[in-house]
């Protein structure tokens, strides 16, 4: 609702299972709406995150759904907080190859810092306040 009062925005509603509990839609629908689209920026979020592995979700239909948003956009920002480092979970989203940059809540650590100066992606997080 911010988004669409905002000048130079659009806000696209995609379809499918709505979820309230996730406040989301998921499953085939939604998928099939994602890849008539190309071209944004796309805002995700994940149940957990590993160096190794990358971006993870705890149910399968996000993991999915968000494969299909990665794959469309040209690029894609990761909005977690501190509690996603190093708390993979059950099902894969993708690696870190898609994700440009990254928002959080805290500072990360510094291994985690290290890894995405590595790879080039930019962290944002709030200072802490003293």
């Amino acid at each position: 609702m911010e988004l669409a009062g905002t000048d130079g925005n659009s806000v696209i509603q995609i379809g499918g299972h709505y979820r309230p509990e996730r406040a989301d839609c998921v499953g085939p629908l939604a998928a099939q709406s994602i890849d008539q689209l190309r071209g944004y920026v796309a805002f995700i979020s994940a149940d957990g995150l590993s160096t190794d592995f990358g971006l993870w979700s705890n149910d399968i239909e996000t993991a999915y759904l968000y494969q299909h948003v990665i794959r469309n956009a040209r690029d894609t920002v990761l909005l977690v907080d501190h509690t996603k480092f190093d708390a993979p979970s059950l099902f894969r989203i993708c690696d870190w190859g898609p994700v440009s940059r990254i928002v959080t809540d805290r500072k990360p650590s510094a291994q985690w810092l290290e890894f995405f100066e590595e790879r080039g992606v930019r962290v944002v997080f709030e200072e802490e306040r003293t």
